[in-house]
């Protein structure tokens, strides 16, 4: 019996085709593969980049949290030194320090008007008169001349809150020594205004001159009748 030559062919050339399906699906889950190796790779390196990220923002808060109370403490060393050393006072705004004016006394009823002369010169009454033709401040001192050379006292300007000054030039004379007297003067002030201080003069009559005494007095706060 002879071979079928035709049958040989046709079954080598049918072999190709049969495998062909299988390479083709090889190929693609070969293709598959390297599409996710490239994804697992893209999102390995996205974890990375976040976490250095959030490694950085740690390091600079802790950063913070030391430097800062280190920068406070510092500051307040550097300001102690300069009060204790330089002699630099700083208020709570970091501005220089500026001394608290001193008030100036103030003299009322039963007040010494010059502290300084040997008489004693006592303010005995002190007001403000409200009516209808205006404002009046009266004032009346009693002086006791405990030297032993004539004495005289003189109520001068008064200058008002409003800033205005109104003459005055009651004057209780020569007191001889040993003696007393009373000084009474009044000021015209403009509509609710006070005064604020008063120009006295005192003259202490020696052999050798005259001695002469002259103060502004500031005046307290003085209670309105009418």
């Amino acid at each position: 019996m002879t071979d079928d030559p035709t049958t040989d062919d046709g079954d080598r050339h049918a072999d190709p085709a049969a495998d062909s399906p299988g390479d083709s699906r090889d190929g693609g889950a070969g293709g598959d593969g390297v599409a996710d190796g490239g994804a697992a790779a893209g999102t390995g390196a996205a974890d990375e980049e976040g976490t250095t990220r959030r490694r950085w923002i740690l390091r600079l808060l802790v950063g913070l949290g030391i430097g800062l109370p280190i920068i406070i403490e510092a500051r307040t060393f550097i300001g102690l030194i300069r009060v204790h050393l330089l002699g630099q006072d700083r208020d709570d705004g970091g501005t220089a320090g500026t001394p608290t004016p001193t008030a100036e006394p103030s003299v009322g009823v039963g007040d010494e008007l010059l502290e300084g002369t040997e008489p004693t010169e006592t303010v005995r009454e002190a007001r403000i008169r409200v009516s209808e033709s205006g404002w009046r401040f009266e004032l009346s001192v009693a002086v006791d001349n405990t030297t032993d050379v004539p004495y005289e006292l003189r109520l001068g300007d008064v200058r008002t809150t409003a800033g205005e000054v109104v003459d005055g030039g009651a004057s209780t004379g020569q007191i001889p020594p040993g003696e007393s007297a009373v000084v009474e003067e009044s000021w015209p002030l403009p509509a609710e205004s006070r005064p604020e201080t008063l120009q006295v003069t005192a003259l202490s009559y020696t052999d050798d001159g005259v001695d002469l005494t002259d103060e502004t007095v500031t005046i307290g706060r003085v209670p309105l009748e009418g």
